[in-house]
């Protein structure tokens, strides 16, 4: 079935403007869900997500769903495309700056939150103190052996920034504790 959201006003993105989505519910096998929510943000931009689940013997047990622990999850996505930064839309987040762009994110959880991956790409970031527009992408992954960052910045065919790094921080470690 599918479950229509219509000028929906949340407080906390600060006069972003309504929200209007879909939520749709699928089996996708006798023991899998899939909630699929799609939609838009009136002045950010589109939005996605979605998650197969592992649904337990008894749907409405909290208990059966804790015994599942992290393989309830079988993967999830979620994306946001094609924002646009500009003062005013970063002024009602309190971020006050002349900076200007389009900007994407998506995250993604694999099988039994193994390992977990996000990505940001900003296009044509311009304002001071950038002259010429640029182009960055931030990809950070995590799994139990560790984490990855990759920062690369360019402006057209020139590379301004490539930067790689190591977290010393484990998946299971963030699930444990988010705050680490």
């Amino acid at each position: 079935g599918i479950v229509q959201i219509r000028d929906l006003v949340l407080p906390a993105l600060r006069g972003a403007g309504v929200v209007n989505a879909d939520l749709q519910m699928s089996q996708t096998a006798t023991d899998e869900i899939q909630p699929t929510l799609t939609g838009t943000i009136a002045t950010l931009g589109k939005f996605s997500a979605s998650a197969k689940l592992a649904m337990p013997d008894h749907l409405f047990d909290p208990a059966a769903w804790a015994a599942l622990g992290p393989n309830a999850i079988h993967g999830a996505t979620a994306r946001l495309d094609d924002v646009t930064i500009d003062p005013a839309q970063l002024d009602r987040f309190g971020i006050y700056t002349n900076l200007r762009g389009r900007a994407s994110l998506a995250a993604e959880i694999t099988e039994g939150m193994r390992s977990a991956q996000l990505a940001v790409d900003v296009k044509d970031l311009r304002g001071h103190p950038i002259a010429q527009p640029v182009d960055a992408h931030l990809a950070v992954a995590l799994d139990d052996r560790g984490g990855n960052t990759t920062l690369a910045v360019r402006s057209g065919t020139f590379t301004l920034l490539d930067v790689r790094g190591t977290l010393p921080v484990t998946l299971a470690q963030v699930r444990a504790n988010p705050q680490v």
